[in-house]
């Protein structure tokens, strides 16, 4: 890493922090995605009855229950397998089984397993030298790394601290991950960098001359039947390893069962049984703000339970129980920076042991109802006066805004955009600033447009029902929504549109209000990941490296050094506020 890394890293914080100037990326390579496509998983697991593996139904549905009523999850989808069967899938809204998932981290796993199979191919030993994998580097370089061997990448334990802010403001992951500034000890000090991950990545297309998706597709994918994946790669071409990987929930379900049957399926060794067995070891005391797991190989080992978890940003989780069989993936939109939400103890509860303390409530719904109940938790019955209400401001509204825009007064701009800061950043890519907003009905749908820069974002809006669409962010990247509404009186009797954007193969959401005072429209706006997991992640950055750690050793500018006031520019931008005149 450069002298200029930390220059860099405050100008990209600043760039993203500004409420006045639309971001512009440090770095010119687009990531790229996959356009998205919902199809069934092959190889699907048996399906089953809870009460043919030994569970009652009511136990499931208490356990979805429990998981809904904590709001701070957020849970889009649950999975449940026990003993290689699937006994229950709730998904939860608008989200959909059969359309690939984020994965964030938890995709971290699947190198874990591509590291095990060039082991057992004796292409790779545990404590090879990754500079002599990586060998085009500096000899003062060779000799700063020398002690880095894969394992130590495995653990966490590499000491570089060219981490994730990294990868959006360089180009050259592999040569910039070799910095001579150093966060602790290699082989002692854990600390937990995605770009450890992206290391091992690299260190499968070196090896086998394929990039891990190649390489995997043979030995790992098609074997268990795993077919609509994409993972997202680096400016050089190397999958990014530790994100970036979007997989159905029932094929990442089947990688966890791989782990739980020694790395066989179906009879075939496809991962050897000895790796399986260290990387599912705790290898790394964790410390205890992290949660309650300890660290094996790029797999998170349980401290209160015979467990292991595959884990990802934002609630991605897959929780794997030795004695009993039973796996539980999870897909959500929470705060989640590692296993600090109450999910993994939730799920200990309920299967950590085939005869679990768990009391079912009288007033829980069968298993099929509250599946059910689930799949239309937004939509919730009113009052019959309540309804007739709404609806008559409803039609009254739609009338009233056919055809028409807000617009910013003169000399105004705005570094608002209809995409989530997160997928921004995820995708380097970024909005040009809204600049006004059109409503008209299209094909019989209400549908609301977006206009940032030279782009037109229309969005069909359901009121009763989910309507889904696809939102195209740069030339590169296409998501796919659901958005509903609701047209309702504030307390000031003044009407306003409620608007709820799930950007549905991701944890993103954005909630968007305009309040309409005669001719004048009042925009506020909420998004997911927002204010409260920012200022958590700025302060652990803060923390690790602008203040307190590797950065707050040099000179820089003290405002971006202030996890306080980093939080307060990040709030700004994510809870942006704005006026329009309606025209």
């Amino acid at each position: 890493m450069g002298i200029t890394y930390p220059s860099k890293a405050i100008e990209y914080i600043k760039r993203l922090t500004d409420t006045k100037v639309a971001t512009e990326p440090m770095t010119k390579t687009p990531v790229r995605k996959s356009v998205p496509e919902n199809s069934s998983a092959e190889q699907p697991f048996p399906r089953a009855k809870p009460e043919d593996v030994g569970i009652p139904s009511s136990r499931i549905a208490e356990f979805l229950r429990e998981l809904y009523e904590n709001r701070a999850l957020d849970t889009h989808g649950v999975t449940v397998i026990k003993d290689g069967k699937l006994i229950a899938q709730a998904m939860f809204g608008p989200y959909e089984a059969d359309l690939p998932q984020a994965t964030f981290s938890e995709c971290k796993s699947i190198i874990s397993l591509a590291i095990g199979i060039l082991i057992g191919e004796k292409r790779l030993s545990l404590d090879e030298k990754v500079v002599d994998i990586i060998d085009d580097i500096s000899a003062i370089t060779k000799k700063r790394y020398e002690k880095l061997t894969v394992e130590r990448l495995l653990t966490m334990r590499s000491s570089s601290c060219f981490n994730e802010i990294g990868a959006v403001i360089e180009e050259n992951w592999e040569k910039e991950f070799f910095t001579l500034v150093s966060f602790g000890t290699i082989g002692k000090t854990f600390f937990y960098n995605s770009l450890n991950t992206y290391m091992l990545a690299c260190i499968v297309r070196r090896k086998s001359g394929m990039t891990v998706t190649e390489y995997l597709r043979p030995r790992l994918f098609e074997p268990l039947g795993i077919k609509n994946i994409f993972w997202e790669k680096s400016p050089s071409g190397t999958e990014c390893g530790g994100w970036g990987l979007y997989i159905l929930p029932e094929d990442m379900a089947k990688l966890g069962q791989l782990a739980l049957d020694g790395g066989a399926w179906k009879g075939r060794q496809l991962v050897p049984k000895a790796y399986i067995n260290l990387a599912t070891k705790a290898h790394v005391r964790v410390p205890d703000d992290y949660g309650d797991f300890n660290y094996g190989y790029q797999i998170w080992v349980g401290r209160n339970s015979d467990s292991f978890l595959y884990n990802g940003l934002f609630g991605q989780n897959m929780m794997c129980f030795r004695n009993t069989k039973t796996i539980v993936t999870a897909n959500a939109g929470n705060c989640e920076f590692f296993q600090q939400s109450p999910f993994c103890r939730i799920c200990e509860k309920y299967f950590a042991s085939d005869e679990p303390t768990v009391t079912v409530r009288n007033d829980t719904p069968s298993l099929q109802e509250m599946i059910r109940l689930l799949k239309n938790k937004d939509f919730r019955t009113e009052g019959l006066l309540a309804a007739r209400r709404d609806k008559k401001l409803a039609e009254n509204m739609r009338g009233r805004l056919e055809g028409r825009f807000c617009v910013l007064p003169e000399g105004k701009r705005t570094t608002i955009s209809v995409f989530p800061a997160a997928l921004q950043v995820c995708g380097n890519t970024y909005g040009k600033g809204l600049e006004k907003i059109g409503f008209e009905t299209r094909d019989g749908k209400f549908t609301v447009s977006f206009f940032e820069g030279e782009s037109i974002i229309s969005v069909p809006i359901g009121f009763s029902k989910y309507e889904k669409s696809e939102l195209h962010l740069g030339d590169q990247l296409v998501f796919k929504v659901a958005a509903h509404g609701r047209f309702a009186e504030n307390e000031d009797y003044l009407p306003v549109l409620k608007l709820k954007i799930d950007f549905i193969e991701t944890p993103c959401s954005k909630t968007i209000k305009l309040i309409f005072d005669g001719d004048s429209v009042y925009y506020k706006q909420e998004e997911f990941p927002g204010a409260k997991f920012i200022k958590y992640g700025i302060n652990f950055i803060s923390d690790n490296f602008l203040s307190k750690g590797i950065l707050g050793k040099m000179n820089l500018d003290e405002k971006f050094s202030d996890a306080e006031y980093l939080a307060y520019k990040a709030e700004a931008k994510l809870s942006a506020r704005a006026n329009f005149n309606l025209v």
